[in-house]
């Protein structure tokens, strides 16, 4: 009989400690492991790293990959680059009186894309009339010069210093009770994950 009440107890100790566990999760708690997901989704993992009920990364850059992609640089190159020194950290979360909404004080570090494309940008204006461009471009023609830019902005993405930028995101619960983030057309998310850079806009002054 001993054993068996032995057995009986830890049974019992195991559901205790588990419903005290559950019990003692805050609805900031849930709202903090609602949004983490994302966040981390951004960040750089080699395939076998990833769990398996990780969401794929909404990048959110059509327009700016569209743009970018005119001057040689294809969409997963330019999230390799610029995620490649990515890093969030989640602070306060405040939960509304009723329970259904909630704001999230997020800062996030990383290069910016729109200083990497003007940086990228202005080097390339010392570069087109030199004898060095002069040369690629007999040879090459325009699609030599294009490439050359794209060496220039992946440079700058490897090599410019990184920024931090606050941003407070906000979640609604579902009528299952689950915490949800919206990022569709957020361009304060979008813009803090790229370093304070306009995606959504196209970065069309930063690369024209």
């Amino acid at each position: 009989m001993k054993p068996r009440f032995t057995v009986v107890c830890s049974l019992f100790l195991a559901i205790v400690v588990s419903f005290g566990l559950c019990a003692c999760k805050s609805e900031a708690d849930k709202v903090t492991e609602a949004l983490r997901p994302t966040l981390e989704s951004y960040v750089e993992q080699d395939d076998d790293d990833k769990k398996e009920e990780a969401p794929d990364p909404d990048y959110g850059d059509s327009e700016t990959a569209s743009v970018l992609e005119a001057y040689g640089l294809d969409a997963d190159k330019l999230h390799e680059l610029c995620f490649a020194r990515y890093s969030f950290e989640i602070g306060d979360v405040s939960v509304a009186d009723d329970g259904t909404s909630a704001s999230v004080a997020v800062s996030i570090t990383n290069v910016s894309l729109a200083s990497a494309a003007t940086n990228a940008a202005s080097d390339y204006e010392a570069y087109q009339s030199s004898d060095e461009a002069q040369s690629a471009y007999a040879e090459n023609g325009h699609k030599a010069l294009l490439q050359h830019l794209f060496d220039l902005l992946c440079a700058h993405l490897q090599s410019d210093d990184t920024v931090t930028t606050e941003v407070t995101l906000s979640l609604t619960k579902n009528e299952g009770g689950e915490w949800t983030f919206d990022k569709s057309d957020n361009a304060a998310f979008y813009n803090a994950l790229y370093g304070g850079s306009n995606v959504l806009g196209g970065l069309a002054a930063a690369v024209e």
